[in-house]
């Protein structure tokens, strides 16, 4: 939501100016209403008298005449306050408005600022002729002259935000706060750092009317970065800098732009310019220092990074950004990874709050108030804890606790709330004093990074660092080569001729305005073989009726038979009506045949398969006794490494209110009007549900993990998306979960090896880098692709994201964490105006690199013309070039044979997964949607290698292995991929690891090797040279190689 603080200032003119103008169109203000001595013009005042030949034009509506006599006036009354405010005003009225500025100007200097409606008088004038920044200087002067003026110190609070002089507005808002002149706007202002609140139009209005000054662009440059588009920053900061080249938001804000666009040569400009000749009596900024660290830590000089971002901190304690970036760089330093962990729980109190009613004391708004407040006192902020809590005191009930028939469980849940309210205000003022400092603790580490390193040295490499990287980045190669073929995709949607018929609807009229939230998410579904014959078979979700009730759809399981589907849900007896999200496959059991789990809206479900082509429903036996929720994606995996396999569950929002509550919006009827209408709520207007560990217990069942373990995980967010695996490169299992509008959860799981050991389970999303985007802002995240995208040999996530948002693509470092590389890869803006839900890392064309795969769709339509509702998308597929960066290849869809053109229309997709439906070693795609059925994709893609999957099975771990790391070795190819479980958004992917082999390889003569490190740590070496394309690996025993259809007829056939 955008904060209108400049709006203010512009709203003023428009009332203001006619005090400045004169309120009747005909007649000036009268002076003495303004303040000032006038002597009164008369017929009898001498007529030589200007002053009075003035007064007489005016009050004739002779505006000319007035200003021809204004110089004469001037002249002959030198000095006089009064007389030069009269001037001013003629000024205006004749369109000399910077003739008018500077008798302000020049007035409130002599009047020595005592006049405070002058000093405002002078302002508004300055900002009305666009000249905001004269403005900001003479309100320095003026409350630096009178410090007990909170009118006059509000207004320059205002602009200095507007202007991002976000550290000299702090000053004068925690001034603001102890003179107790405040209200929300300011105390949110207050204390953001992260991202730009404020609306742009007014910085606009002001630029258009003084298209000289530059610096008024510093919002839209602010906004640019913020929204990861740094190219465009950049150039917005140096259309200021060549004007104003000591703007010190512009240039702070330029140097982070062309660090994060990777420009070195300016970069190495701006290090020199700003860094290497300042000498260390010249005061760094917070950025200054993050820019350094960022660039070193690229460069891989951890002691450096970890120095910059020491220092951003010293300087700027309260900004959750930089605090970030020091714990991604010191994740093992517990004092910093919580006061970021603390600085970032604020800020979603913050977000929440801000999208709520700020003007009544609802629950909601009293329960965020209280959050917030809290955390400021924990961060010792005593004073600004007190003004949120204080606030909050003075706000009125909700008009509907205001009548008699109020209903009596609302007002007893108000005044609880409220009076947690009183109770805390209370609290803090016991602990304030008028000699409480702003924070009452200095910043303490456990190890001095005062000494690693000095700052003019640190400038000076840097910049001798970026002009060797620049070069470096020009000449080195990559390290797997990009084939010079490009892709030709070719996606054929063969669901119907393969006996695919299915859509599993959330509602009825999902092609219609108004669709309830709860069934915006849609229906998932995954590969499963579950008869054990080495054709992947389908099993899909559906939903239709109430969430907890039992009257949906059936779910539906489909039989692969060589490739075409046959339904045997009735046979199977997995048709469950639970209102379906999504499902995980695994062997809950450990029998050796894979299993249902069915994440519901409502109870969730466990279907053992039986072994005999049937499965069983044991939910009471497996899943405790709980109320039910709104579960959306899962997954089967030894979570503790005891050997016993686990569930991860999901869960996104709390309670039944997102079935019932219906949101308001409102729709376009034509050109002119508009009329109101029922649309999809925002998730925010619902509180998020926590996650759920069920540890797997010797005796057959699954137990929620102890309280004293939870730790996070009881923290409750809106999830939807999940990978499990061993994502770090370290030993255990991590849980990665995106969440929509708040921030992502990474879970490191510890290690239970005696059963008796309770460890919580903590968040360490922000220290990893994955909390969101380069900024760690929450996003709208909902799927989640995993694998080597890079191929450096450890896991990358692309996540998807609500609109004018853009997917992230975080890719892994040496370090352990993830680094936004969404705009340096190309994909900023690309998919920025689309709603992207499951998606994928696929390898199309066998070429080694994988491909990202996105299906997109609305959550409803908002717009009465379906032309712009823009509720059906296009898929997303992009390749990386040899440069790195991704774009969309050429699609085959003319004068196919039974194709649609899936890949040229537009859809409302949801759910997307892996499998191989005919076995011919390519990967194919199945996509869910809201107003279509399921589609199969066939990838006829011409393949440029050869490859070769594995199936893992463990013995002494659990059987799907799952975090097992696979490397493949033949002759001078070595490779490493991940097996993972959760897979994304409501789905689960065939369960295999794939490889390309270069073209050049041969079984004879580079034998190929596989060496597998089971989740327990053992590594297992398998000979895998013969001409078999798929292979089963069993711990403890030698390889099985399973020979294609492909290869079986050509043999039979000889």
């Amino acid at each position: 939501m955008k904060q209108r603080y400049l709006e203010r200032c512009i709203a003023i003119i428009g009332c203001m100016l006619c005090v400045l103008l004169g309120c009747e169109s005909k007649s000036p203000a009268p002076i003495a209403e303004q303040g000032h001595a006038s002597v009164a013009a008369s017929k009898d005042s001498p007529a030589a008298d200007p002053l009075v030949q003035l007064r007489l034009a005016v009050a004739a509506n002779d505006w000319p005449t007035a200003w021809d006599l204004a110089r004469p006036v001037l002249v002959s009354h030198p000095g006089e306050v009064a007389v030069m405010v009269e001037v001013a005003q003629v000024a205006y009225r004749t369109d000399h408005k910077n003739f008018a500025v500077d008798l302000l100007l020049d007035a409130t200097k002599i009047d020595q600022y005592a006049d405070q409606s002058l000093v405002n008088r002078a302002v508004i004038a300055m900002i009305d002729a666009g000249d905001m920044f004269r403005a900001i200087d003479l309100l320095e002067l003026a409350v630096e002259k009178y410090p007990e003026r909170p009118v006059l110190r509000r207004l320059l609070f205002d602009l200095l935000v507007g202007a991002e002089y976000r550290d000299r507005a702090a000053r004068h808002g925690r001034v603001l706060v102890t003179q107790r002149a405040f209200d929300f706007p300011l105390l949110l202002s207050l204390d953001n750092h992260h991202r730009r609140m404020e609306d742009n139009g007014p910085m606009k209005i002001i630029f258009k009317r003084s298209a000289d000054d530059r610096r008024v662009l510093i919002g839209t440059a602010r906004t640019e970065f913020d929204d990861s588009d740094y190219l465009k920053s950049a150039e917005s900061c140096e259309l200021i800098l060549a004007t104003y080249p000591d703007f010190v938001p512009a240039r702070d804000l330029y140097g982070r732009s062309l660090a994060n666009s990777k420009q070195w040569k300016p970069l190495a400009r701006w290090l020199k310019t700003n860094i290497v000749s300042q000498d260390n009596s010249v005061e760094k900024s917070w950025s200054d220092w993050l820019t350094l660290g960022d660039l070193h830590r690229q460069n891989g000089d951890a002691p450096r990074a970890r120095r910059a971002f020491w220092e951003a901190a010293k300087i700027s304690s309260d900004n959750a950004l930089v605090w970030a970036k020091l714990a991604e760089v010191l994740p093992n330093e517990s004092a910093v990874v919580e006061k970021a962990r603390l600085l970032f729980k604020l800020r979603q109190s913050y977000s929440e709050f801000a999208r709520g009613d700020q003007a009544t004391a609802t629950t909601d708004t009293l329960r965020h108030v209280i959050s917030i407040a809290e955390i400021l006192k924990q961060d010792c902020r005593l004073w600004l804890a007190e003004a949120w809590a204080a606030k909050a005191q003075t706000l009125r009930p909700p008009p509907e606790l205001l009548t008699t028939n109020a209903e009596k469980s609302s007002l007893d849940e108000y005044n609880a709330w409220h009076e947690k309210v009183v109770t805390l205000r209370q609290s803090l003022v016991s602990d304030l004093r008028k000699n409480t400092p702003w924070q009452t603790t200095p910043l303490m580490l456990s190890l001095d990074l005062d000494t690693e390193s000095d700052p003019l040295s640190m400038g000076a490499a840097m910049a001798e660092n970026t002009r060797a990287t620049n070069a470096a980045a020009k000449r080195a190669p990559a390290k797997i080569a990009k084939p010079n073929a490009e892709l030709l995709v070719d996606l054929r949607d063969e669901a119907g001729q393969r006996g695919i018929h299915f859509q599993g609807r959330t509602a009825e009229h999902l092609d219609e305005p108004g669709i309830a939230f709860y069934a915006t998410l849609g229906c998932g579904g995954g590969t499963i073989d579950f008869d054990l014959d080495g054709w992947q078979d389908l099993y899909l979700m559906a939903a239709g009726g109430r969430p907890g009730q039992d009257d949906s759809v059936a779910n539906a399981m489909f039989r692969n038979l060589d490739g075409t589907y046959q339904s045997a849900t009735t046979s199977t007896g997995t048709g469950d009506m639970g209102f379906g999200q999504g499902v995980s496959v695994g062997d809950i059991n450990s029998d050796g045949f894979p299993d249902l789990l069915l994440l519901n809206y409502g109870k969730n479900r466990i279907l053992v398969n039986n072994g005999d082509g049937t499965f069983t429903d044991q939910s009471r036996r497996w899943l405790p006794d709980s109320s039910w929720c709104w579960s959306t994606s899962g997954a089967i995996a030894d979570l503790d490494l005891d050997g016993i396999p686990d569930v991860f569950v999901v869960n996104y929002c709390a309670g039944t209110d997102p079935i019932d509550r219906v949101c308001g919006g409102r729709t376009q009827n034509d050109e002119t009007t508009s009329i109101p209408s029922h649309r999809a709520c925002s998730p925010a207007a619902f509180s998020g549900q926590p996650d759920e560990v069920l540890l797997g217990q010797p005796d057959g069942r699954l137990q929620p993990i102890g309280e004293s373990e939870r730790g996070d995980l009881a923290v409750a967010d809106r999830g939807l998306g999940l990978v499990i695996g061993q994502l770090d490169d370290q030993a255990g299992l991590e849980v990665f979960v995106a969440n929509d509008m708040s921030l992502n959860h990474f879970f490191p799981i510890p290690a239970r090896t005696d059963r008796k050991r309770e460890l919580p389970i903590m968040d360490a999303a922000i220290s990893r880098g994955l909390a969101g985007d380069s900024q760690q802002s929450a996003l709208g995240s909902m799927g989640i692709a995993a694998g080597d995208l890079d191929r450096d040999g450890d896991l990358d996530f692309y996540v998807t994201n609500f609109a004018f948002e853009s997917n992230t693509l975080h890719l892994q470092d040496s370090s352990r964490a993830w680094i936004d590389n969404t705009f340096a890869s190309g994909l900023l803006n690309v998919t920025r105006p689309l709603v992207g839900f499951g998606t994928q890392f696929v390898d199309l064309d066998n070429d080694g690199w994988e491909e990202i795969v996105v299906t997109n769709g609305h959550v409803d339509f908002y717009s009465a013309n379906p032309a712009d509702a823009f509720y059906a998308q296009p898929m997303q597929i992009y390749q990386r070039s040899e440069l790195s960066t991704y774009a969309q290849p050429p699609i085959r869809n003319k004068d196919v044979p039974n194709d649609d053109g899936y890949l040229s229309q537009n859809h409302v997709g949801r759910a997307l997964w892996t499998t191989d439906v005919n076995r011919d070693d390519r990967v194919d795609l199945v996509i869910t949607h809201q107003t279509e059925p399921v589609a199969v994709l066939i990838n006829h893609t011409e393949p440029i290698h050869k490859s070769v999957s594995f199936e893992l099975r463990g013995t002494v771990g659990c059987r799907d292995a799952v975090g097992s790391i696979v490397e493949l070795e033949s002759g001078d190819h070595r490779e490493r991929k991940s097996l993972v479980a959760g897979d994304g958004f409501l789905c689960q992917n065939e369960n295999v690891i794939r490889f390309t082999l270069p073209s050049e390889t041969t079984i004879d003569e580079a034998p190929i090797t596989v060496f597998v490190t089971w989740p327990n740590g053992k590594r297992q070496p398998f000979d895998c040279s013969d001409s078999a394309t798929s292979w089963l690996l069993v711990e403890n025993s030698d390889a099985f190689g399973f020979a294609s259809p492909d290869t079986l007829n050509q043999t039979s056939g000889q």
